[in-house]
């Protein structure tokens, strides 16, 4: 089964981690560092090993770049 919790975000200077979170647990992370106005690179993407191959990274990454399309 494939959740789509909130994904949390902390801005550590301009780099953001993020966490996407299935019914509380952690499941797939990723860190997000913006290289100027038109230019981010999404880095050190990790799953779960017990939550693998369920589409979690996919549902990250897709968040990751509608957050990215919708800052500008």
């Amino acid at each position: 089964r494939m959740c789509r919790d909130t994904t949390q975000s902390d801005l550590l200077q301009d780099a953001w981690a993020a966490v996407l979170r299935c019914d509380g647990s952690p499941v797939s992370g990723a860190t997000l560092v913006v290289l100027g106005d038109d230019h981010a690179r999404i880095q050190g993407l990790v799953t779960h090993p017990d939550a693998r191959r369920k589409g979690h990274a996919r549902v990250l990454v897709s968040e990751l770049a509608e957050w990215l399309s919708s800052a500008g």
